[in-house]
């Protein structure tokens, strides 16, 4: 169970989202999309949100009050200063999305517990944040290794593709010429052909609900190794990768994300 802060942990239908995007005035919501304009939903979600005493009516429907617990955490994940969006993969389970967005000082966790479900919580500090995707994860426990390689964007493809399909010596061939031993080439295809947990991160900033600068990365494991994908940082057109081991220094790479918030 995730630790919170003192305040209140909401669990809201998508109804009562799609209400209170409508009216707070948020056109989206980062991880969700476009607010929901059809009546019957919005008229669901609103009845709901009364019927839960999250709501009190105003003299129109411009002038419903949302209760001051719920407020702060939804203005944050409609109107964020900042976003994490995470994407997990793990085979067994599937994909999950998760997201962490900070307004001022309040940061809340806004988790998916089940279909057409949203959970808002806050959250005490970054370090917690931090903690929460190590957990989520579990990467740190890996070996660590100097190995690192840089491909195009298309030439990872290629590679991959070929790994997943379980041509070990095609995508062998593909990375001949890359700097790493002949070891860790092989540590590389077996993370992609047997992998057992992936996942994407996007850090994003905001203004209001729109988004003006984000940074991202990607990750994935196999049995013995796991390894992490960037950009370059010398490449600004996005086309150039940097793939290397990590280890014990993804907690490094988790709170660089966060701070970046």
């Amino acid at each position: 169970m995730v630790s919170t802060t003192t305040q209140e942990v909401f669990t809201l239908s998508r109804e009562e989202i799609y209400y209170l995007m409508g009216l707070l005035g948020a056109d989206s919501m980062i991880g969700l999309g476009a607010a929901e304009s059809e009546p019957a939903i919005l008229d669901h979600g609103r009845a709901s949100l009364l019927q839960r005493g999250l709501m009190t009516t105003g003299a129109t429907r411009s002038t419903d009050e949302v209760d001051a617990r719920l407020l702060p955490l939804t203005m944050t994940s409609f109107f964020p200063d900042a976003a994490l969006f995470i994407v997990r993969d793990v085979p067994e389970i599937g994909k999950q999305i998760l997201l962490i967005f900070r307004r001022g000082s309040l940061t809340v966790l806004h988790t998916f517990p089940e279909q057409f479900s949203h959970r808002l919580a806050p959250l005490a500090s970054p370090a917690q944040a931090v903690d929460l995707i190590q957990r989520w994860f579990p990467l740190t426990a890996y070996p660590d290794s100097e190995g690192s390689l840089t491909m195009t964007v298309q030439s990872f493809g290629e590679f991959r593709d070929k790994a997943e399909a379980y041509h070990e010596r095609a995508a062998l061939q593909a990375i001949a010429d890359c700097p790493l031993v002949d070891a860790e080439k092989m540590n590389l295809a077996q993370a992609i052909a047997h992998c057992t947990i992936s996942g994407s991160f996007a850090v994003m900033h905001c203004d209001q609900n729109v988004i003006t600068a984000a940074h991202s990365l990607a990750v994935f494991a196999g049995p013995s190794t796991a390894w992490l994908i960037s950009y370059t940082d010398d490449d600004t057109q996005g086309h150039q990768l940097l793939i290397r081991r990590i280890g014990a220094d993804f907690e490094n790479v988790v709170t660089g994300m966060v701070q970046r918030m």
